[in-house]
This record gives C-alpha cells, sequence and structure tokens, in this order.
C-alpha cells in the first residue's frame, strides 16, 4: 500500500484514502465484487472531487471501462479514472520523459490515462482514491 501511494504522489495525485478487499477470484467483470463497487461508489460520492480511483493490481481495459461506467455520474458520463499499477507507472514515466527518445519510448499519446491528465487544470492538484483488491488471489 505504502508503495502504491508513493508512486501516485510520485504522479502528482494526491491520496484521499485507501480500500482492500481479498478475493479468491476476482471478478472477470469489474475485478471485484459487486458490494466493494457500491462501497466505493459511496466514498466516491462522499470525498467529492476524486478524480482517479488506482488499482494495485492489474485490470482488464474491460474492468477498467466497467468500473468507470458503475462510478460514472448521473448522466453515465465517466466523472473519475480507474487506473491499474502499470498504468500509473506508464504515467509517471510519460511526465518525466525529457528527450525525444524517451518521449518516443513512453509514446505519450498511447498512455492509458494521458488524456485525463492533458485535461487537469494545472493549479489544481489532481486528486486520487487508491484501491487495492485481491491480494489473496496473488498470493
Amino acid at each position: 500500500m505504502d508503495e502504491l501511494e508513493r508512486l501516485c504522489e510520485t504522479a502528482g495525485l494526491v491520496v484521499l484514502g485507501h480500500d482492500m478487499q481479498s478475493m479468491q477470484n476476482p471478478s472477470p467483470s469489474t475485478f471485484i465484487g459487486a458490494g466493494k463497487v457500491e462501497q466505493v461508489a459511496r466514498k466516491l460520492k462522499r470525498l467529492g472531487d476524486v478524480a482517479f480511483v488506482v488499482f494495485d493490481d492489474e485490470l482488464s481495459p474491460a474492468q477498467g471501462r466497467n468500473l468507470q461506467k458503475a462510478w460514472g455520474g448521473e448522466d453515465g458520463k465517466s466523472e473519475v479514472v480507474v487506473l491499474d499499477r502499470t498504468q500509473l507507472i506508464l504515467q509517471i514515466f510519460a511526465q518525466r520523459a525529457r528527450t525525444k527518445e524517451a518521449k518516443l519510448q513512453v509514446g505519450k499519446p498511447h498512455t492509458p490515462c494521458s488524456r485525463a491528465w492533458a485535461e487537469a487544470d494545472a493549479p489544481c492538484v489532481r486528486r486520487c482514491k487508491q484501491l487495492r483488491c485481491g491480494t489473496s488471489f496473488h498470493g
């Protein structure tokens, strides 16, 4: 948990909290269980302006989309970007790329969350809700 929190901070995110769920078999559609999806939705609503939810495990593209849809606003449009650890690390690499070669290697346009980062207001500190799930599955 501490390492993921440091990664979030390195990426310029403010960690507002964290949560954990142990499961034998992660859900194919959302990675976490339906009850945890609802619980996180309530936390996100209570916390207000949360821009990112970061998982400490790898999510499939479908799981990320399903979670963003579940945590979207009234109109179903997502208000939060769901990232996994790999996507967060790629974003950090993209932020730190300085040379032409480095920028080509990280492929900024291809990083999953570069659009969300680009849309962030510069003076506004982005917020991150850290979520770690499925630890017993990997153990």
